[in-house]
């Protein structure tokens, strides 16, 4: 993990526990504030709610007398409408009915109903118009039809009357009398004073069953959401419409059958702590930025320097030993760049010096394995030549001595590291041209050089020892002239370029030990034809490490392989 990651995890392990610790104590305000508001509006619900039934019960119960103590009514349940009494217990009734309602405007009419005549006995309905009138009284009469089967007192219940949700209570007085009493709950000043106390929100009456009884326009979704209230009962809810949160505030009274719920914006409560609010909203954010910035100077004062200085490690690790620091700002990363600066040039002195004995150790150890080639090459050709000498070929005698002048001065005046593989091919063939001569119309050779790979730089003598073994050990004197073939050129494996050295015979191959010893890496140095062996692998071992490789196999049906390849660069 980097150095700045550990200090954001730093960082945030204390921003993190702050900002929640501020979250939580700005929710639990809000909460607070809420379980406030909450009482505060049902105890006003309540007491308004508890005027609204002092005055529903004041006319319940003058419904009450006039449904079994007036005489008037009583007069006309008993009494048909042939009689004089009647018209008189009409008009008297009439009359009454006035002085009930001409105290409370919001008291839109007392009627009695006659079940067998169908006929109503009231004051105007308190309506706008003749039409609404007309409506209201059709309306009335739908409602008593189905309040027939009554037998004592209806309740407080709400019916559209005058296109206008209206609570409507109903008393049976006789078997075919009924009085009632209109009431529009909008109207009454208990309604108009509590909307008055209370301007924060807005009030709305239900009745128990979800009819709306107040005036003002709400949507279908505040519809629903307030008969779902009264539904279900809840004093308290919090919902949300179109995308603001609203809290509802609910009381309920089931003896006057109607439900007072207040609709209050939760942005309009929290106006009163909106500052501190909005404070403790900032300081997170503070706190966040005032972070951010102090990262910004770590990462110039302290992070960059050490990124520079780790960047400038990797360098050297990998092997660029002239990269440098620069000075920097601040005054410890100058020390510090200096002494890394400092180091490196006494760590880069010391590798170039150490690489330096190395190298002569390794020219040493290779003039020595080159010795060690040298005189088991010239023995074999001075023996040639003194075979031909016994059988007097000078013509022969003159050509092999002409190759092994040429060979003998490139080796006198090329004591390089590395030589040119087409002056290592050209020794190979020099020595093949020698051979041939020596078992004339038995060996045979053939070399296939990749033109592109002419001007490589190559180990000299480096696969001559595999071609002499070759030949000392392969040939025969049989009937099938031995073929030496000798393939070089260059191939792609694992992304670099390798040269690949083939030396092929159709001789009798290895044998099985032989072959086992070679595959092992354990031919023995004491054994004839082994040395040059050793050296080869020693060499290559010295100068391309693991990466080269020597592989002796059997060729089918007989005749051997020797694969040579290392990478060029």
């Amino acid at each position: 993990m980097s150095l700045t990651m550990k200090l954001i995890l730093l960082f945030s392990s204390i921003v993190l526990p702050l900002s929640i610790t501020i979250f939580f104590v700005n929710d639990y305000a809000i909460r607070l504030l809420k379980t406030q508001a909450t009482e505060s509006n049902q105890n006003m619900l309540q007491i308004s709610l508890s005027q609204v039934e002092d005055a529903l019960n004041e006319k319940y119960r003058y419904l009450t007398n006039l449904a079994f103590l007036n005489e008037s009514v009583r007069t006309l349940g008993m009494q048909g409408e042939e009689r004089s009494s009647y018209h008189y217990a009409k008009s008297s009734l009439k009359y009454s009915l006035m002085e009930g309602i001409a105290s409370d405007p919001w008291v839109d009419g007392f009627f009695v109903y006659l079940a067998d005549s169908r006929e109503f006995v009231t004051t105007s309905l308190n309506v706008a118009n003749y039409e609404e009138r007309m409506q209201g009284f059709h309306d009335l009469e739908q409602t008593m039809n189905k309040k027939t089967e009554v037998t004592a007192d209806s309740g407080w219940y709400s019916e559209l009357i005058a296109g206008k949700q209206r609570l409507i209570r109903v008393i049976r007085s006789l078997d075919n009398v009924y009085v009632a009493v209109v009431v529009n709950v909008d109207s009454m000043e208990e309604m108009s004073r509590l909307r008055q106390l209370d301007i924060s929100g807005e009030i709305v009456a239900l009745s128990n069953s979800g009819d709306i009884l107040t005036s003002g326009s709400l949507s279908p979704e505040w519809k629903i959401t307030m008969e779902e209230v009264v539904e279900n009962k809840e004093q308290y809810k919090e919902t949300k419409m179109q995308s603001d949160t609203y809290l509802l505030f609910m009381e309920r009274s089931e003896a006057a059958g109607i439900s007072i719920i207040k609709r209050l914006p939760e942005k309009q409560l929290l106006r009163q702590m909106s500052h501190i609010h909005n404070v403790i909203r900032t300081i997170p954010l503070g706190i966040i930025v005032a972070l951010f910035v102090l990262l910004v100077i770590i990462r110039q004062v302290v992070l960059k320097p050490i990124h520079i200085l780790v960047n400038g490690m990797r360098k050297i690790k990998e092997g660029n030993w002239n990269h440098r620091l620069k000075e920097g700002r601040n005054k410890e990363f100058i020390l510090i760049n200096a002494t890394f600066n400092e180091m490196v040039e006494q760590i880069n002195a010391l590798k170039i010096d150490i690489y330096e004995e190395k190298l002569r150790g390794q020219s040493t150890e290779i003039q020595r394995l080159q010795l060690q080639i040298h005189p088991h090459f010239l023995l074999n050709s001075l023996n040639m030549v003194y075979n031909l000498a016994q059988k007097r070929e000078y013509s022969l005698i003159q050509k092999m001595t002409k190759h092994l002048m040429d060979y003998f001065r490139s080796m006198l005046y090329k004591q390089a590291e590395k030589i040119k593989l087409i002056d290592e091919a050209a020794h190979i063939e020099h020595y093949l041209e020698i051979q041939s001569m020596r078992f004339a119309g038995h060996l045979d050779y053939r070399i296939q050089i990749d033109p592109l790979t002419t001007e490589i730089d190559i180990l000299p003598m480096i696969f001559q020892p595999i071609v002499e073994n070759t030949i000392i050990h392969g040939l025969t004197m049989g009937k099938e002239r031995f073929l030496v073939t000798i393939t070089i050129n260059s191939t792609r494996m694992n992304g670099r370029e390798w040269l690949e050295i083939i030396v092929e015979d159709n001789g009798r191959g290895f044998s099985e030990q032989a072959l086992a010893q070679l595959q092992s890496h354990d031919a023995s140095i004491t054994k004839p034809g082994r040395v040059g062996v050793k050296n080869i692998r020693e060499r290559l071992k010295l100068h391309y490490g693991s990466d080269a490789n020597l592989v002796f196999e059997n060729i089918d049906p007989h005749g051997a392989r020797v694969r040579m390849s290392f990478p060029l660069k």
